[in-house]
């Protein structure tokens, strides 16, 4: 059942990154964000009284195989394999992103700032 969840989570997530880049957000209504992005993780207000919400979201991020050799098959005299070197891909890190979207007293996005792997 995790791993169902996880998937749709990570699904999601690739879903928002490709629908959404920084500047497609800037001076557009917080009201279009909220409802297409939901629930934000955490909101603040700056010093100058403006709202910033907070969205973090993780994705499973696939490396690059660890050997760069190719595949090769060693065969023994009798034409029959006896050893192979296969390249091992490397592990997937989890890796975290997150949008800060700050809004005005108007309720207009301002600006927008990213932190991590995004």
């Amino acid at each position: 059942m995790q791993r169902i969840i996880l998937l749709c989570s990570l699904f999601f997530t690739a879903a928002v990154f490709a629908l959404s880049t920084p500047s497609q957000w800037q001076g557009r209504p917080a009201q279009s964000l909220l409802q297409q992005w939901g629930t934000p993780a955490s909101v603040t207000t700056t010093s100058s009284g403006n709202t910033v919400y907070v969205y973090t979201f993780k994705r499973l991020k696939s490396n690059p195989p660890a050997a760069t050799a190719n595949p090769s098959i060693i065969v023994g005299p009798n034409g029959k394999a006896v050893a192979a070197s296969i390249p091992q891909t490397g592990m997937p890190t989890l890796t975290t992103c997150t949008w800060r979207f700050e809004v005005n007293r108007q309720g207009m996005i301002v600006g927008v700032g990213l932190e991590g792997n995004c």
